[in-house]
């Protein structure tokens, strides 16, 4: 049986002789004892007031190590007359409190439906005080337990964990996006608060990643440009779900595939340019509340990789003579600009960037080793993606790659102290992936290898030419005055590219035109290219 607290006059009263009159006994609160549950009618809204001054802890009482008590609960009961999502708090309480809400008729086997020891729900936001929101059944009944909370800080004295109670039961509206068709708008990179509050789940809502839920919310956003984009909305209190999708309508979503698997509360895609997709927030489904998880969690949308263009490179460490590594890298989600070059000579479609300064004059190697896809590595010099001048490149098919510039994978070059150098790793055909860039810097210089005795540089000569100016086509015949020679070609203000002995040029625009070309051999590069000018006419088409 539990029985009321009793004050003792003091042993200092005691010991001065002093008698004392009386003993005050504090009664506890009638609905002290489970048994004696005071009862909360039906219909809502319901507000009632009550203290816990005198109560105490019954043995058979649950408890939970996360939910920290003072010993001093006292029991309500409510049932619903409707089947909604319906909020109890403590919020105008005067005292830190613990909030549990149970099913049941014996105290030993009470099942638990929510707890709290804090505000988690939409409306109160007073420290120390409880809020649990849940989906309540018509016709069940809800015991729930209001006691205190001994928690405190280090330097703070300890908490009664007792005083005047004010409880409040009422119905917890959904939030505005709750369906499909109000999905809230988003615009470029965001962070956004998404509380599922009294959320649910429409009629031919797919099953976000394959879970139940129940609880979802959400969002439709346009992606501002082409590139990787993630979406996280993890919560330290809810477990919670996230899916994209494009569509017009709930039952007729199609997922954006997933570029990389990541837990469910995370999202990486790649986004397109203008293309709008509806984001769906949801919770794991919990089997003892009987519907999903409700709770506040935050919504954010970045994309990614920072440096997937030119003008974005990351700006590597400038040092002098030393090996030096960044790992964990990534071009998952690159796209490749316009007027960007072919990276080793591939199309590529998935590039980042970095700037290096030579901190010395010497030589460096670089090296995109540990890759888990197939790799182009390659250096530039220029302040644009127009104005470029490659200085090495490698084109490695298969992944992974020594430090050495002689191995698969790797450049080297001689450097200038002061120069800035624009590195490019993409991959081959567009693949993307994982890596780790090697930088090894050294004060000597290169060796070059020697020139096959009598070699000489080559002279560019175009052969031959033919303007298809109403088609909007030119055609060139190259030749090189020291066989066996190679070819870089370019056009008006592109970078020289590597091509063949015949140029075929298409889709030229009206407008006068300069072609130049330069032929390679082992001698060295003709520092004079051979130039020819030309014009399309207005007329022209492709």
């Amino acid at each position: 049986m539990r029985r009321g607290s009793l004050i003792s006059c003091g042993l200092l009263a005691l010991a001065l002789g002093a008698l004392c009159a009386s003993s005050v006994a504090v009664a506890a609160p009638a609905n002290d004892a489970f048994a004696n549950r005071q009862s909360l009618g039906g219909p809502l809204p319901v507000e009632v007031t009550g203290s816990n001054v005198g109560a105490t802890h019954e043995g058979a009482e649950p408890s939970d190590a996360d939910i920290p008590i003072s010993g001093h609960s006292v029991w309500f009961e409510w049932e619903a007359t409707d089947t909604e999502v319906i909020t109890v708090g403590t919020c105008g309480s005067d005292f830190r409190t613990t909030l549990s809400v149970y099913t049941g008729d014996e105290l030993a086997s009470l099942t638990e439906v929510v707890s709290n020891q804090f505000s988690f729900g939409p409306d109160c936001r007073v420290s120390g005080r409880s809020e649990a929101t849940f989906r309540a059944v018509a016709g069940t009944s809800y015991r729930i337990r209001v006691d205190g909370n001994p928690s405190h800080a280090a330097d703070e004295p300890p908490v009664s964990g007792e005083g005047a109670i004010e409880l409040s039961i009422h119905s917890t509206p959904p939030v505005p996006n709750d369906d499909f068709e109000d999905a809230q708008p988003l615009l470029g990179e965001f962070s956004v608060q998404a509380p599922n509050w009294a959320a649910t789940k429409q009629g031919g809502e797919p099953a976000h990643r394959g879970k139940a839920g129940g609880a979802s919310v959400w969002f439709r956003w346009t992606a501002p440009q082409s590139k990787g984009a993630f979406v996280q909305a993890c919560s330290e209190r809810i477990e919670t779900i996230v899916a994209v999708y494009t569509g017009s309508a709930v039952g007729n979503l199609d997922a954006a595939p997933l570029i990389e698997p990541q837990s469910d509360c995370e999202y990486s895609f790649a986004a397109k340019a203008g293309v709008t997709y509806l984001i769906a927030v949801d919770a794991e489904f919990d089997p003892k509340r009987g519907s999903a998880e409700m709770g506040e969690t935050g919504l954010s949308v970045h994309m990614f990789p920072g440096n997937d263009d030119f003008e974005t490179a990351y700006a590597l460490g400038s040092f002098p003579g030393g090996t030096s590594i960044l790992v964990g890298l990534r071009t998952v989600g690159a796209t490749k600009q316009a007027g960007e070059p072919n990276h080793a000579g591939n199309p590529g479609g998935a590039s980042v960037w970095f700037n290096w300064t030579a901190f010395e004059s010497g030589s460096v190697q670089i090296s995109a080793c540990n890759a888990n896809f197939p790799t182009l590595l390659a250096a530039y010099t220029g302040f644009s993606l127009s104005n470029l001048t490659e200085i090495a490149s490698r084109n490695a098919q298969n992944p992974g790659c020594p430090l050495l510039a002689s191995k698969q994978g790797a450049i080297a070059f001689n450097t200038e102290a002061g120069t800035v150098y624009r590195i490019a790793l993409d991959g081959y055909g567009g693949a993307w992936g994982g890596f780790n860039l090697e930088i090894q810097t050294s004060p000597d210089r290169l060796k070059v290898p020697p020139a096959r005795r009598g070699a000489k540089r080559p002279n560019t000569k175009i052969k031959r030419k033919r303007i298809q100016g109403h088609r909007g086509r030119a055609t060139f015949l190259l030749a090189a005055t020291q066989p066996p020679s190679s070819f870089r070609c370019k056009l008006d203000s592109h970078p020289f590219r590597p091509c063949t002995p015949r140029v075929r040029l298409r889709h030229l625009k009206p407008g006068r035109h300069v072609f130049m070309a330069r032929a390679v051999n082992a001698a060295g590069i003709d520092p004079s290219p051979a130039v020819l000018r030309f014009t399309i006419p207005k007329r022209a088409h492709g």
